[in-house]
């Protein structure tokens, strides 16, 4: 939703990068991994990842299994509505 994206520039790293320098150059790799695998795994992909690429937009390079953004609260979600 756009509102959400015009609030949301002032808390996402990466929604600030798309605003200044938009979607041209972007190269996306998606990773489909067995369906098999653990979220331990994902960490561990997710870490070698961070550490091979080294990407700025990361908040946080420690891949951990509870994500680093948290549900939005009732109150974020009415505020960004």
């Amino acid at each position: 939703m756009p509102s959400i994206l015009a609030k949301a520039l002032a808390f996402r790293r990466v929604l600030r990068y798309f605003h200044k320098y938009g979607f041209k150059y972007i190269i996306l790799t998606l990773y489909i991994m067995n369906n098999k695998a653990t979220s331990q795994m994902a960490v561990q992909l997710e870490q070698y990842f961070m550490n091979t690429l080294l990407p700025t937009l990361n908040v946080d390079l420690q891949a951990t299994s509870t994500g680093y953004h948290e549900p939005l609260s009732i109150k974020l979600r009415q505020y960004f509505r």
